[in-house]
C-alpha cells in the first residue's frame, strides 16, 4: 500500500487528480468521480466564534501554579485546548504578556514569573509555540492577548528582573495603588508595548493581537493616577487639550497605531479590543455604571466606528436582566456603533458560574442564543477557561449539548480580502475495511470544510489546515457516503472552490435531503 505522503509528492502538480479509477487493488472496489460541485447543494456551516480567554496573571488559568515542570506545564495546556476542541470552540486568546513581562523567549521582556516562580526565570522551551502547535494541530485559532500598560499586578511575589521595564526606564512606571503601570500618556512608554506587539507578530504565526480594558487603570477613589509630569511637558510643548482629553487622545493613537503597524507586517493577522461593556452611562438609556470613557479614557466607540479593529468583544459582564446593566439592548447599542461592519463578539462572564450566589450555567447558555438569534453579532467570548476545567454546574455538558452541538466556522473577515486557496486536490482511497480521504493544499490552507451525504442526510468535519490523510470516524458506515464535498479556507476566511467527489454506485437515499449534522 502506497503511503499517503508518497501519494500527495506523486500527484502534486496536479489541480485536480482524476479520480475515475481509484480503487485500489488491496481490497477497494468502489470508484469515485469528480464532478461538477455546481449539481448538488450542501448544506451551509454555521460561522460563528467561539472563543474562551485563557489567563496567565496570577495563574487564573494557565499554568495551574508556578514553577511546575515543562512537561506538567504542556500537559495543563494540552488538557485545555483538547477540552476547547471537544466543546466545538473554535479559538483561544492566551494571554502571553500579563505585566510587561513575556510567557515566551524576548528580547525586549522578562520570562513571567506565573511561569517559573521568578520573574526572569526561564522555563527551558517557548510556551507560546508551543500552544501555538498544538491550537493548530486542533483547527483551534489562537490569538496573543496583551496588557498594554500595567506593570506588575497586585498578586506579584517575586521581585522584578533587573530586565523589567521597571528597572531599565524606571520614568516611564508609576506605582498606583497595589501595581505598577506603564505611563500611557508617555510615547516613549507607547513605543514600548508597540514593539512588544511587533516582535510577537513577526516571530509567531498567530491568529490575532488581543488587547483588554486595561488602559489608564481602573480608578482607586481619592488616588490621582501620577501622570502630572508627563502632561507638564504636553503642556510645554504646545498641547492645549485638558488632562482628560489628552489622555484620551493618547489611548486613541495607541490604539490606532496598533492597527497599522500588524498589518504592515501580516494583514491577516486579526486585531481585537475588549473594552468595558459600557461605552459611558446612558448609553443606551437607562444604562448606569463606570464611565470608562472618562475614567479608563477610553473612547471604544471612536475606535469602532474608525475601524481601527477587526473585531470587537465589549465585556458585557451582566446578566440578562440586570436592570441597570440590560445585556440585550447594550449588545444592540454596541452593534449600531459597528457602522464599519467588524466582528462584534461580546465577551460574557462565564466565571460566575459558582455555588451559592452565583449565576447558573442556564444564563451563559441565554446569553449565547439572545447573541445569535438577534443576528447582530457573529460569535462569543467566554472569561474564562478556570469555569470550563472546573466543568462549574456542568457547565461543559450544557454547552455541548445545547449552545454548541456542531462545529462552526471562524467567521470570515471580507475587509481583509485575500487571495482564496487553490481548488484543493482531494482522492478517496477505499479499501476493505476503511475509506480515507486524502488532501492537499498550497501553505494558504489554515482549515479544511469537509461535508459527507450518507442515506441519512449530511454531514460534516471541519479539519486543522495540516490535515493530509481523513479517515471516517466510527459509527459512521463507510458504504453509505455517496458524495464527499471539500473546501480548502484561509486564515482570514476565505473559501476556495469546492470539489465533489461522487462514488460511481450511490448508495440509495432513506430520508429526504434535508438535514445536516455538520
Amino acid at each position: 500500500m502506497i503511503a499517503a505522503r508518497t501519494i500527495v509528492r506523486i500527484f502534486g502538480t496536479l489541480t485536480l487528480w482524476s479520480l475515475a479509477s481509484c480503487g485500489s487493488g488491496d481490497g477497494g472496489s468502489a470508484a469515485w468521480d469528480t464532478v461538477d460541485p455546481t449539481t448538488v447543494s450542501a448544506p451551509q456551516v454555521p460561522e460563528e466564534l467561539r472563543a474562551v480567554w485563557v489567563a496567565t496573571v496570577a495563574n487564573i488559568d494557565w499554568p495551574s501554579r508556578p514553577g511546575l515542570e515543562a512537561s506538567m506545564q504542556q500537559a495543563e495546556a494540552i488538557r485545555i485546548l483538547d477540552l476547547c476542541r471537544d466543546l466545538r470552540l473554535n479559538a483561544v486568546i492566551l494571554q502571553v504578556r500579563p505585566s510587561a513581562d513575556a510567557i515566551y523567549p524576548s528580547a525586549l521582556e522578562p520570562w513571567s514569573e506565573y511561569l517559573s516562580g521568578r520573574q526572569g526565570g526561564s522555563v527551558g522551551y517557548d510556551p507560546l509555540q508551543f500552544w501555538i502547535d498544538e491550537a493548530h494541530a486542533r483547527g483551534l485559532d489562537l490569538h496573543a492577548w496583551l496588557n498594554t500598560f500595567r506593570a506588575r499586578h497586585r498578586r506579584a511575589q517575586s521581585p522584578p528582573s533587573p530586565a523589567h521595564i521597571s528597572q531599565r526606564r524606571p520614568d516611564l512606571v508609576h506605582p498606583y495603588g497595589e501595581e505598577a503601570w506603564l505611563d500611557p500618556g508617555s510615547l516613549e512608554a507607547q513605543q514600548h508595548s508597540l514593539r512588544v506587539i511587533e516582535d510577537l507578530v513577526r516571530r509567531y504565526d498567530l491568529d490575532g493581537i488581543h488587547v483588554d480594558d486595561y488602559f489608564y487603570p481602573y480608578p482607586i477613589k481619592g488616588e490621582e493616577f501620577p501622570d502630572d509630569a508627563t502632561y507638564a511637558a504636553y503642556q510645554r510643548e504646545g498641547g492645549r487639550l485638558d488632562r482628560s482629553d489628552w489622555r484620551r487622545s493618547r489611548i486613541d493613537s495607541f490604539v490606532r497605531s496598533m492597527y497599522e503597524r500588524v498589518k504592515a507586517i501580516d494583514p491577516e493577522v486579526l486585531v481585537g479590543v475588549s473594552p468595558f461593556g459600557i461605552w459611558r452611562p446612558g448609553h443606551p438609556e437607562g444604562v448606569a455604571g463606570l464611565d470608562a470613557y472618562e475614567e479608563l479614557h477610553a473612547d471604544s466607540r471612536l475606535w469602532i466606528r474608525a475601524g481601527w479593529l477587526d473585531y470587537f468583544s465589549p465585556q458585557l459582564y451582566w446578566p440578562i436582566d440586570a436592570p441597570k446593566q440590560p445585556f440585550l439592548p447594550l449588545l444592540e447599542w454596541w452593534s449600531s456603533q459597528n457602522t464599519r461592519d467588524r466582528h462584534l463578539w461580546p465577551g460574557l462572564y462565564l466565571t460566575r458560574i459558582e455555588g451559592d450566589g452565583g449565576w447558573s450555567p442556564q444564563e451563559i447558555a441565554s446569553q449565547i442564543e439572545t447573541v445569535r438569534g438577534h443576528h447582530i453579532a457573529d460569535g462569543v467570548v467566554l472569561f474564562s477557561m478556570v469555569g470550563l476545567l472546573e466543568n462549574r454546574q456542568q457547565v461543559a455538558e450544557l454547552l455541548a449539548g445545547t449552545a454548541f452541538p456542531a462545529p462552526a466556522l471562524v467567521p470570515a473577515s471580507p475587509w481583509l480580502f485575500r487571495e482564496p486557496p487553490a481548488v484543493p486536490e482531494a482522492r478517496i482511497r477505499e479499501t476493505a475495511d476503511s475509506l480515507q480521504l486524502e488532501l492537499t493544499s498550497d501553505p494558504r490552507t489554515a482549515r479544511w470544510l469537509v461535508q459527507w451525504r450518507t442515506g441519512d442526510g449530511w454531514e460534516g468535519a471541519i479539519l486543522p489546515g495540516s490535515t493530509r490523510e481523513h479517515a471516517w470516524p466510527p459509527g459512521v458506515e463507510d458504504s453509505a457516503i455517496d458524495l464527499v464535498r471539500v473546501q480548502a479556507i484561509s486564515r482570514v476566511g476565505e473559501r476556495s472552490e469546492p470539489v465533489l467527489l461522487r462514488r460511481r454506485e450511490p448508495v440509495p437515499m432513506r430520508l429526504p435531503d434535508t438535514t445536516t449534522r455538520p
